[in-house]
């Protein structure tokens, strides 16, 4: 749904729903377009499984693997990470506001040990560049973790394109699911250089 519309007519997504929106199950909502951004407007008349997010900490959901609704949202990407575990009667996706090592206190900054501290079965998302420019990759040398399939079980987003138009003043990186074809399925987009692009988060 939300992928065929951004794909259809060259859209960046962002949900706009922040630390401000109780966490529940699901809410109502409606897509609109302003300009070349895709937005989310509630209440409106579809269902979406919602996952928001608070300061210094993490929240998750699960995903059941037959769902009421085939729409996952979450608030955007400006810093925080992203894990998804497969327990295989559900999903657990995570949206993490984790502590940085001292040097960023705003953004995460955790080595590939730190981060599979967490379960060794589970994949993340998390920030490859901040606004300014500032590569916040890991201390490890060697971040790129493969599955046993040779999936990368970390991938790099980034964020922070000036955008007058926008609420924070730049444009923030979008994750969000879609369930089709008995499984459900995880979408990106970076909030920088090539923002138009929808990137497949391989689990």
């Amino acid at each position: 749904m939300i992928k065929t519309m951004i794909e259809g007519n060259r859209y960046h997504f962002i949900s706009g729903l922040n630390q401000g929106i109780p966490q529940s199950n699901t809410l109502l909502f409606n897509l609109y377009n302003q300009y070349d951004l895709l937005k989310v407007r509630i209440p409106g008349y579809y269902r979406a499984y919602f996952l928001p997010w608070y300061p210094k900490t993490g929240l998750y959901i699960d995903l059941p693997s037959k769902p009421s609704s085939s729409i996952f949202l979450t608030a955007d990407l400006s810093g925080c990470c992203i894990k998804i575990q497969n327990f295989g009667k559900y999903i657990r996706v995570c949206h993490a506001n984790l502590q940085s090592d001292g040097i960023n206190e705003s953004l995460p900054r955790l080595s590939v040990t730190e981060l599979f501290t967490y379960g060794e079965d589970c994949y993340w998302l998390v920030p490859g560049r901040t606004p300014d420019g500032i590569d916040y990759r890991y201390r490890d040398p060697q971040y790129a973790v493969l599955d046993k399939q040779g999936n990368p079980r970390i991938i790099l987003y980034e964020f922070g394109e000036r955008r007058k138009d926008m609420l924070l003043g730049y444009c923030p990186a979008s994750f969000w699911g879609e369930y089709h074809n008995n499984g459900w399925k995880f979408y990106y987009q970076n909030g920088i250089g090539d923002i138009y692009t929808v990137h497949e988060f391989t689990r």
